[in-house]
């Protein structure tokens, strides 16, 4: 278990997410299905979720491909992202997690995790 890489996930589900990179099981973010979209954006679930502190993880995924950092985005796709933050994901979600380049286990599609919080603390795990 201490070689697995450091992340907000479970050991059970970092191990698991592990052996579906390695087995080539994991589905590319591009065809997980939308929860919601919208006409830059959309949200799907997380298959392999930050659950050590988290009930609710779900991906904010960029809809345009070969979009891979922040610097990439077109500046109606920042206008938009401004706006859902305001309009919805404030709202909706506890937190917005963007992951560094050197920790981006998906590097060529920009996304961002959106998080709620376990409701009780003693729900937390590691």
């Amino acid at each position: 278990m201490s070689d697995l890489p450091m992340s907000l996930r479970t050991a059970a589900t970092e191990q698991a997410y592990q052996n579906a990179k390695i087995a080539g099981t994991t589905q590319p973010l591009e065809l997980v299905d939308s929860i919601k979209i919208f006409e830059h954006w959309r949200i799907i679930n997380n298959d392999f979720p930050y659950d050590v502190g988290y009930k609710r993880c779900h991906l904010l995924v960029i809809k345009r491909a070969e979009c891979a950092s922040w610097h990439d985005l077109h500046d109606e796709e920042i206008a938009e992202l401004n706006k859902l933050k305001r309009e919805y994901l404030y709202d909706e979600y506890d937190q917005i997690i963007e992951n560094c380049p050197s920790r981006r286990s998906v590097p060529h599609l920009f996304h961002l995790h959106l998080i709620n919080f376990y409701d009780k603390r003693e729900d937390m795990q590691l």
